[in-house]
């Protein structure tokens, strides 16, 4: 190996090579896919021969649990299946460690499971009276939609709350563009009201029949869950609307991709999907009855449902689970950058935000 110039696997350079000695060369692996690869080391006398010395191990998958839920103390015994278990170290379930792990063959993996402790729900800010709506901006300032004072409150990362501006009458939906200018879906009026940060409050356009939900899209154009017409508006920033499509019966909340396809939260415990072209099909379950609606980079939807007190997440798929509990009757939902869910929540006059993080821990 004297004056080795390279080493190569599977046709991949390694880095980080040493020539120990005549006899040894120290490397670290290049990426590489499943299956075996030839170990090339090139010297001034040449390369050696082809060969199949060196194997890529494929990462395995899980695609089932089994039971699939269980207490919170733990100490239950699962079996888990999948794929490439073959000499797996370790499994967790919610970051946390599980123990007696035996790997039964490459397709399966008995454990028990660790203790996790039960999400709880805490206090953000206050509100204006029964906000109904709420949403983020960049910097992490929470902004909800008051539906019985006609207003918007502003709270900062640091829980001070302060009013930015009036609204049309009952605004339920709430949602906010890149220039940090604020728009609310106001059910009793059927209209849309624009705020700029500044505080001045007009009408962008009208609606279909009692708008609830409200979305942007990155051009500027607003999107109503219009619950009593079972359909969504879709609103140009010059004021120009039209009916996108129909939904599910009673839309209550309404989110949007970056393809352009509108998600609504229907009360009947579902989530359509409205294609741009006017398609709608039912994408998954939610708990009882959601009335809030976002969507996440990588396509996960996550309702905040106010009967059962909890925050459904549904994959691109259409797979619901249960991603943590609220306070009491949340009305909507919104999520940051780092994947922490917040939901607005009002039950007898007691008005508050519950935060909830990507591994369910709520405050």
């Amino acid at each position: 190996f004297t004056g080795a110039t390279s080493v190569t696997l599977g046709g991949a350079a390694a880095t980080n090579v040493v020539v120990v000695n005549a006899t040894s060369i120290t490397a670290t692996t290049p990426a590489g896919t499943a299956g075996t690869a030839s170990v090339l080391v090139t010297t001034p006398g040449g390369t050696n021969a082809a060969n199949s010395l060196y194997t890529y191990l494929a990462a395995p998958t899980v695609s089932a649990i089994s039971p699939s839920s269980g207490s919170t103390a733990g100490g239950q015994t699962v079996t888990i299946t999948g794929t490439n278990f073959t000499g797996a170290t370790s499994v967790t379930l919610g970051g946390a460690a599980a123990t007696n792990v035996v790997v039964v063959n490459t397709t399966s993996i008995t454990a028990t499971t660790p203790a996790l402790s039960a999400p709880t729900a805490g206090i953000l800010g206050t509100t204006g009276t029964y906000p109904w709506g709420i949403t983020i901006d960049s910097s992490g300032n929470i902004y909800t939609a008051n539906g019985t004072s006609n207003n918007v409150t502003r709270i900062t990362p640091g829980g001070v709350s302060t009013i930015l501006g009036t609204t049309g009458n009952h605004p339920s939906g709430i949602t906010i563009d890149s220039s940090g200018n604020v728009y609310t879906a106001n059910q009793n009026s059927n209209n849309v009201t624009k705020i700029t940060p500044g505080g001045v409050s007009t009408i962008l356009g009208t609606t279909g029949s009692y708008p609830v939900g409200i979305t942007i899209d990155s051009s500027g154009n607003v999107y109503t869950a219009n619950n009593w017409s079972d359909n969504v508006t879709k609103i140009t920033p010059e004021g120009v609307s039209t009916i996108l499509g129909t939904t599910g019966r009673y839309p209550t909340a309404i989110t949007i991709d970056s393809s352009g396809n509108v998600y609504t939260a229907n009360e009947v415990d579902t989530v359509s999907r409205i294609t741009p072209g006017g398609v709608s099909t039912i994408l998954g379950t939610t708990g009882s009855a959601p009335f809030g609606i976002v969507i996440d980079s990588g396509g996960n939807i996550y309702t905040a449902n106010q009967n059962s007190n909890d925050v459904t997440k549904i994959t691109p798929g259409g797979v619901s689970t249960i991603l943590g509990t609220t306070g009491s009757l949340p009305r909507s939902i919104t999520i940051d950058s780092s994947g922490n869910v917040y939901t607005a929540n009002e039950y007898l006059n007691v008005y508050n935000v519950t935060k909830i993080t990507p591994g369910g821990v709520s405050t």
